[in-house]
């Protein structure tokens, strides 16, 4: 049988093996208040933390927003974390899921808006080094949270720093040509936006 990609249910099932609970066999048909309903959230909310950051996989520099034409406003696509105008002299800003001009008081544009943008991808569309890092981030958080003692806890923060490190190895080799310029969230931490 030929391996895969981490799919979700196995991230989640890692993570009810981490707390002592019996996996799962679908997370479409389990009940409404279980700890797999509660690994699954957790897992999401990891994920979207960590997409957050923006990375190579989910982050693209002068993406065209373009106005309505018959309203002139600009519609956020619904899965953008952040967008921000590569255009340093608008002063635009997310409202809602419109781009707001705060200059002119209004979400009218005239013309397309170049921003930057980071999206929140679903499970199926990060890469693997994404999902193992999320995994184990996001089972040690939920270990925390239902075991509730930390000498209890299989999974440690070094385990998480490994998985991490492994995803920024990945990350660097996505945008080789310039590691610190190419990974977004890194980028912010080098060059802070003034």
């Amino acid at each position: 049988m030929p391996q895969t990609l981490t799919t979700e249910l196995e991230a989640v099932n890692y993570m009810l093996r981490a707390i002592g609970e019996r996996p799962v066999s679908n997370l479409d048909s389990i009940p409404s208040i279980t700890k797999a309903i509660m690994a699954r959230d957790t897992l999401r909310d990891t994920s979207r933390e960590v997409q957050e950051r923006g990375w190579s996989f989910n982050s693209e520099e002068q993406y065209p927003l373009s106005p309505d034409v018959s309203t002139n406003e600009i519609s956020i696509p619904p899965n953008a974390l952040r967008c921000d105008p590569t255009d340093q002299s608008l002063d635009c800003v997310n409202r809602g899921p419109k781009l707001y001009n705060r200059t002119t008081h209004s979400y009218s544009f005239d013309a397309v808006v170049s921003v930057n943008i980071v999206f929140y991808l679903t499970w199926d569309e990060i890469p693997e080094s994404a999902r193992k890092y999320i995994k184990i981030k996001a089972a040690r958080v939920f270990q925390k949270q239902a075991i509730g003692a930390p000498d209890q806890a299989s999974l440690t923060e070094e385990d998480e720093k490994l998985a991490f490190r492994d995803f920024l190895d990945s990350e660097s080799c996505a945008d080789a040509p310039n590691f610190l310029n190419n990974i977004p969230a890194l980028n912010r931490r080098v060059n802070p936006v003034k």
